[in-house]
């Protein structure tokens, strides 16, 4: 009998275990209908009818859950966000963030009954993708509203994030997950935007770093080539032969289209950033195993995001003619399956210790109340041995950019984002880097598909 298991038991009476066999099917019950009660809240979304949408969560169980506390503020954002509602839907963020912090902490009575029943008994605390996702809306949502003061410390806290977990777990259970280039491409953005050059060269150089070691594979396997030339117009900007000659050496194709394209714009072009929010994320299923511990084989359950590539809408931005395609930054797809995937080995002793504890109650249960009960509770253990699947539904399912180098003056322009169509007007100064947020929202509302940010200076965060 494993440590932990020892700890459970002793904290367990008899009336606690009949308690908690007898409530099993309840527990189960609720999983299920913690899905079955958000496929019609996700169906309003995907068809852009935000009202109903929203309707329907707050008239749902999740508003008053404490299990789904944190589920009901990130989904809710999601839909205000889409609503045309950034302060209202930031407020759901913050309140998210400090649920998911705060479930750290978690009570004794829901401690015990996940290690005797399931872990979709706990209240939900969120996927550490789920978490720094926060931080990547929250960022989002302020470029969106061109407060880029605000957005930059959102996006600071992409990564701050990302550390403060890792650093709870040991040496061999860290997430390979565990450093954003997609944070480090966008905090360079709006270093940028705002006119700091040299911050923007340090985010922009750590982001490409990534991206050509591990973060590939979160990516499409490639890198921006917008960060590229971004990064390379900045290091000439400030004359860093240092720097610029490797960047030559290591990309050759990219600084020679880059070349070209700035060359094109003319004199001291200006240039667009649109940040694009595409689909949703895949939903969490599960994966079963069996897995021997001593003298027991044990089945056990695993969340786990399958991952498939998936085909998108054309996503880039148009200028007159020419077309200027989107990079993948981020495709939470593959973030999330793999942060799944490397807790299956954190899961794994938890559900050992709960097969024992699991043993040990059965056969109490067949000393106290014979056979027959011992043999129901047998298939209520069984059958609640299930993998926790709830999650972020609405949650974007991929971050791209796409970049345009244009001469100074007025632009007609159009956003495509999975296929949708959104053109507007903007105005470019000398070397100015604007910032567009686009989604591929379905809206009914009148307000603007894209917001772009203004002028750096004209409008601050406090």
């Amino acid at each position: 009998m494993t440590p932990g298991s020892e700890k459970v038991l002793a904290a367990l009476t008899a009336r606690t275990v009949g308690a908690l066999l007898l409530s099993a099917p309840i527990y189960a019950a609720g999983c299920a209908s913690y899905t079955e009660e958000t496929r019609a809240i996700r169906a309003d979304f995907m068809t852009g009818d935000y009202t109903g949408a929203l309707k329907g969560i707050d008239e749902s169980s999740l508003k008053n859950s404490s299990s789904s506390k944190l589920l009901y503020h990130l989904e809710r954002s999601m839909i205000l966000d889409r609503m045309g509602e950034p302060d209202k839907s930031r407020g759901e963020l913050i309140k998210a963030d400090k649920v998911a912090d705060d479930l750290y902490t978690t009570s004794v009575s829901k401690t015990t009954a996940s290690f005797v029943v399931s872990d979709d008994v706990a209240d939900y605390s969120g996927e550490d993708y789920e978490r720094v996702a926060i931080q990547t809306m929250l960022a989002l949502s302020f470029i969106g509203d061109g407060d880029l003061a605000n957005a930059q410390v959102a996006a600071r806290r992409i990564n701050t994030k990302l550390a403060e977990i890792n650093g709870t777990y040991t040496k061999e259970k860290k997430n390979a997950y565990s450093e954003d280039a997609f944070a480090r491409y966008l905090a360079g953005m709006i270093h940028e935007a705002r006119g700091d050059v040299d911050n923007a060269i340090v985010e922009y150089g750590r982001a490409l770093a990534l991206y050509d070691s591990g973060f590939g594979a979160f990516s499409d396997g490639s890198r921006p080539q917008g960060l590229i030339e971004g990064y390379f117009r900045l290091l000439q900007s400030r004359r860093r032969a240092d720097r610029i000659g490797p960047l030559k050496k290591s990309h050759p194709a990219e600084i020679a289209s880059a070349e070209r394209n700035i060359a094109a714009a003319g004199v001291n072009p200006g240039q667009i950033a649109v940040i694009h929010e595409i689909g949703q994320i895949s939903p969490k299923t599960h994966v079963d195993s069996v897995i021997g511990a001593g003298n027991q084989v044990v089945r056990m359950s695993f969340p786990a995001i399958l991952y498939r590539p998936r085909g998108y809408g054309a996503t880039g931005l148009e200028v007159g003619q020419k077309w200027y395609p989107a990079s993948v930054g981020a495709d939470m797809d593959a973030i999330g399956a793999q942060c799944l995937d490397d807790k299956k080995a954190r899961i794994v002793a938890k559900g050992i210790t709960r097969a024992v504890v699991k043993g040990a109650l059965i056969e109490e249960t067949r000393r106290k109340f014979g056979d027959g009960a011992a043999l129901l509770a047998n298939i209520v253990t069984a059958a609640t041995e299930t993998a926790d699947t709830r999650g972020w539904t609405l949650l974007p399912g991929r971050f791209m950019v796409s970049r345009a180098w244009l001469p100074p003056g007025k632009h007609v322009i159009t956003v495509k984002s999975s296929g949708r169509e959104f053109p507007t007007e903007i105005e470019l100064r000398p070397g100015e880097l604007k910032l567009i947020r686009a989604t591929d929202a379905r809206k009914t509302q009148t307000q603007a598909e894209l917001r772009a940010s203004p002028t750096p200076g004209t409008r601050t965060g406090s």
